[in-house]
């Protein structure tokens, strides 16, 4: 399956570049309950934990960010497998392009998976493409420092009816 998207945001390439490398970062964007470790510059290791309905899986994975050429592009490569859920590969080249006033993001990639992870995607493959785009405004929110969630709020209790 293709992955391709952009984003623009205010903030320098540098900047961005590290937040994409920064396993706090990083571990912040995974889903719920996984967790992320870096192994190496650039290399990190990270397991996801999933539930789909009475079974739950814990899929290990390897994520490597390495440059492309001497600006501030990534590549990046990501494999997940787990004998039942199966396996996911993705790669991905983040074109990192600064111009006056904004910083444009542009990846481009590829996903392949196997077993139920295969039948998940293939039932519904702008899963894939919802998910790493919501990555990446995620990754442009906390550049931009608008990373705060907004706070959760109680509905106001209702009046008591009279009468």
């Amino acid at each position: 399956m293709q992955l391709s998207g952009m984003i623009r945001t205010t903030c320098p390439p540098a900047r961005l570049v590290d937040l994409l490398s920064d396993p706090k970062v990083l571990a912040a964007m995974m889903p719920a309950g996984s967790d992320l470790r870096q192994t190496a510059t650039g290399e990190f290791a990270f397991t996801i934990r999933k539930a789909l309905g009475p079974l739950k899986f814990n899929m290990p994975g390897t994520l490597i960010l390495t440059r492309l050429g001497d600006g501030h592009d990534r590549h990046m490569t990501a494999h997940a497998s787990h004998l039942i859920g199966g396996k996911v590969d993705v790669t991905l080249d983040i074109k990192v392009t600064d111009r006056p006033a904004v910083t444009i993001v542009n990846y481009e990639g590829e996903l392949t998976a196997t077993g139920l992870a295969n039948r998940l995607l293939g039932e519904n493959s702008e899963r894939a493409q919802t998910a790493l785009r919501g990555f990446f405004v995620r990754l442009k929110r906390q550049a931009e420092g608008d990373d705060a969630t907004p706070p959760q709020t109680k509905a106001a209790p209702k009046a008591a009816r009279k009468g």
